[in-house]
């Protein structure tokens, strides 16, 4: 059985994690959570300076603040680790990167396997729908601090063009619609898990492509699928795109 260490252990997402684990092939030896209560049979530390257990990777669903102790322990471990946490600076993703050249990093903006796709299925709309408008509109619980959300700015990326214009949260400054704008739309409330739409609109008919997150668990099944695929990989940073393209090898 593969051993994890589990970054943000008493957060929502990290009992999640703790509770899919050993379905997914893993043992958690230990947490890391500052002010953290232990819940399950793992200890859990306020820091990685106390962990003492070996393991094969981290799994972080904690807050970009814990980043820079993360990438001192596992650069000097030599360890994989997989990054599910959204809101990184720039600063802090050139730290992710140069970590990167010593071990294997796994970073997604969003651990759900559904999302990925759906991501690669408005790529292919796009190619066959050239003149319809772009709209991406995210839906997340009241908690949910970032806006937009991480995955929401990744299909922004994977569908501009070199003169598309980012439109976040259209308002009476934005003006008429531009041909090349993309509108990036945001909704906070209730406990919703995470919605993801995107839309194309054309003269006369709309084609919308949606991803539903009907539970938190599909998460912490994602980010344990990355730990699996990660161990054992040469040092680099890797993504969806990498643990799919090795899916369709096999």
């Amino acid at each position: 059985m593969k051993k994890a260490i589990l970054c943000g252990a008493c957060g929502r997402m990290g009992k999640w994690v703790a509770n899919d684990a050993e379905k997914q092939g893993f043992k958690i030896v230990c947490g890391i959570n500052p002010n953290g209560k232990q819940y399950a049979d793992f200890p859990v530390y306020d820091s990685f300076s106390q962990v003492s257990e070996e393991a094969d990777v981290v799994i972080d669903f904690s807050l970009p603040e814990a980043l820079t102790e993360l990438l001192d322990f596992i650069t000097a471990k030599k360890m994989p680790a997989v990054l599910c946490v959204t809101g990184y600076s720039e600063e802090q993703i050139s730290a992710i990167e140069k970590a990167a050249e010593k071990t294997p990093i796994f970073r997604s903006h969003n651990m759900s396997m559904g999302v990925y796709v759906l991501n690669r299925l408005a790529l292919q709309a796009k190619k066959l729908l050239p003149d319809f408008d772009i709209e991406i509109i995210e839906r997340h619980h009241r908690n949910k601090a970032d806006a937009p959300s991480g995955t929401a700015l990744t299909l922004y990326e994977a569908l501009k063009t070199e003169n598309s214009k980012p439109i976040i949260g259209r308002n009476e400054k934005s003006g008429k619609r531009e041909s090349l704008d993309i509108g990036i739309s945001a909704v906070r409330g209730g406990s919703i898990n995470g919605i993801h739409e995107v839309c194309f609109l054309g003269e006369g008919e709309n084609i919308t492509i949606e991803h539903v997150a009907e539970s938190r668990s599909i998460f912490a099944t994602g980010a344990l699928k990355a730990a699996a695929f990660i161990i054992n990989k040469p040092p680099k940073i890797y993504g969806m795109e990498d643990y799919f393209n090795n899916l369709l090898k096999l």
